[in-house]
């Protein structure tokens, strides 16, 4: 079972992001609408987009921030 059941389908929790058609413009979006959905921050070296390159990564990130908020 996929920790990320609305994802199911579409995406595995290790899929490489780029493989999917995720750049560094749709990256920066995806940043922008996570910081405002969910009230928190990506420090400068959280924005290397080599840190975020499976959809796993990048939803341990945002639950991290959230919880450590």
């Amino acid at each position: 079972n996929s920790s990320y059941p609305d994802v199911e389908g579409y995406l595995n929790e290790n899929d490489d992001l780029t493989e999917i058609g995720l750049d560094s413009i749709s990256f920066i979006k995806i940043i922008v609408a996570l910081e405002q959905n969910y009230d928190i921050e990506f420090d400068d070296i959280s924005l290397d987009f080599s840190n975020f390159d499976s959809f796993n990564k990048l939803c341990d990130f945002v639950k991290e921030s959230i919880e450590n908020s």
